[in-house]
This record gives structure tokens, C-alpha cells and sequence, in this order.
């Protein structure tokens, strides 16, 4: 996909060095035959020799300028953060994703003026939604200025919608139990009605991966919490979605013509198995 991006909690092998933490972000742009790493063949050694140079080019660009061989463990947390980053970056991404909540912590508040939001951190979005077509997102777990992103029309409908383009075409995707998160973490709903309530009025369409909060939507719509307006619209924007990926023609995958069964066939018989992803993908603002 060309992204890349860090956590807020560090995703790095404690067992491995600094150095072979970096690495292990080069590995799947290698060409290595098995036989190669076997008996260590002089194509081996140069390319592992490569990408030792490339690791401590990366490493030194983030401005780390200790002992590579150390174990990550041995290191400050400060210090692990820069070697975090040089492995993202040793992905060749074309898009790099960081982390910048309080503390580091996903759900935490982010500190930020109108000006750097828009100028800076939506910039990406607004180029990927004019630019490349961008018709779905997924809301951030954060608050910002004291507003839970999931809960605030001012940036899923004004700043996404209106100011960034994306208009009535697009969906909003709910973040792995964000709207769980209205009630348990950032304590602005007093229950789980409450909390879908906030969330679809400010334009989450839809809840992921559970479908517990929007189940009190029928109920509510009946009592009158609801607008069914607000349903409509929701449901205007995931089926226009479905229409225009043909997924009413078309509701399953052809498997044989994506090459799903041969690559499943390859992966079981062939490949080893990876010592670990390098680094996590995903959307988020």
C-alpha cells in the first residue's frame, strides 16, 4: 500500500538488536533465495551487507547515534521511539503515519490550534480526497481540544466533509470501538444509546467491528431521540458506496481472478514464516 506507521505503544522486538530491529523492515523488499541464506553465498553476504548499511543510514538520519548492537530493551524510551521510526522509514513508504496524542497514548488528547490542523496534520487528507478520490475514512480515537473525535460533527462533518471536500460521497468508518470509547473512556455518554446517539448525529455511519452501540438505533429512532434524517443520510452514503463499487452486481470476491487460491496455495507450501510485521498500516486523523 506504501504506508507506514508508528504506534503510540512501541512494537519493537525486544529479542532482536537495534540494528536487526531496522532490518527486519528491509526484509520484504529483498530477493533472497533460501539456499543463499543456507550456505551464506557471497549474493547473500552482499546484500546482507547493504542492508546493514542502509539500517545504519536510516538510524543515523532520525539522529540515533548510539551502539546499534545493543538489545532495544537496553534503551531509554526516547531512544527506542527514534529506532521505531527508522524501521518505519526503512519501508520505503510512500506515506508515513506518526503518533502524536498526549503521552503517546492513542485515545489521548491532542494539543492542537486550527491553523496546524488544517495547514498541517489534514493536508494529507485533503490531497488524498481531491486528488486520489479518497471515499472513505476511519474517525481518530482521540480528542482534540476536549472534543472525542467520534462525537464531533465540527471535524467529521464541517472539517471532513465541507472544508476537506470529501462531501456527501464518502463514509465514515468507525475505529475499532470508538464509539465504545464515548462511554467508557472519554465518559461523554452516559450509556450505550448516548453514545451512538453522539456518534451517528456527528456522522459516523458506520460502527466497527461490533455492531453493539448502533443496535439501540431502531429503539431510539421510535422514541424520538432520533431524527430519521440522520438515518437516511447514513444509509444514503454506504449504499451510494456499494453502487458505485458494484456490490450489488457483484457481492463476492472472484478468488481465481485476484489469484487468491494460488497465493494461499504458495504461502502454505513455500514461504517460511515472517519474523514480524515492521510496522502497522492504517487511517486515522
Amino acid at each position: 500500500m506504501g504506508m507506514a506507521r508508528t504506534f503510540q505503544n512501541l512494537r519493537l522486538f525486544s529479542d532482536l538488536s537495534i540494528l536487526d530491529n531496522v532490518k527486519t523492515a528491509m526484509h520484504s523488499h529483498l530477493i533472497q533465495r533460501w539456499y543463499d541464506a543456507f550456505l551464506h553465498t557471497p549474493r547473500y553476504r552482499r546484500t546482507e551487507a547493504r542492508c546493514d548499511q542502509d539500517a545504519r543510514a536510516w538510524l543515523e538520519f532520525v539522529g540515533f547515534t548510539g551502539d546499534e548492537s545493543l538489545y532495544v530493551t537496553q534503551l531509554p524510551y526516547g531512544a527506542q521511539r527514534q529506532v521505531e521510526i527508522a524501521r518505519a522509514l526503512a519501508t520505503s513508504p510512500k506515506v508515513l503515519l506518526l503518533d502524536e496524542p498526549a503521552a503517546g497514548l492513542n485515545h489521548n488528547e491532542v494539543v492542537i490550534g486550527p491553523r496546524r490542523l488544517r495547514d498541517v496534520d489534514a493536508a494529507p487528507f485533503r490531497a488524498a480526497i481531491n486528488e486520489a478520490g479518497l471515499k472513505a475514512a476511519m474517525n481518530a480515537y482521540h480528542e482534540i481540544d476536549g472534543l472525542p473525535v467520534t462525537s464531533s460533527p465540527e471535524y467529521l462533518i464541517d472539517l471532513l466533509r465541507d472544508e476537506l471536500g470529501m462531501g456527501e460521497d464518502g463514509i465514515v468508518v468507525a475505529d475499532y470501538y470508538a464509539v465504545d470509547d464515548l462511554e467508557h473512556f472519554h465518559r461523554v455518554a452516559v450509556d450505550r444509546a448516548d453514545a451512538a446517539r453522539q456518534a451517528l448525529t456527528a456522522g459516523l455511519d458506520v460502527e466497527l467491528p461490533n455492531y453493539e452501540y448502533y443496535r439501540t438505533v431502531p429503539q431510539q429512532v421510535r422514541d424520538g431521540l432520533i431524527d430519521e434524517a440522520v438515518i437516511d443520510r447514513s444509509v444514503r452514503r454506504v449504499l451510494r458506496q456499494k453502487v458505485r463499487l458494484g456490490l450489488f452486481e457483484n457481492p463476492f470476491v472472484d478468488a481465481d481472478a485476484v489469484g487468491a487460491s494460488r497465493a494461499r496455495a504458495m504461502t502454505s507450501t513455500l514461504s517460511p514464516p515472517p519474523v514480524g510485521a515492521a510496522c502497522g498500516i492504517g487511517w486515522g486523523w
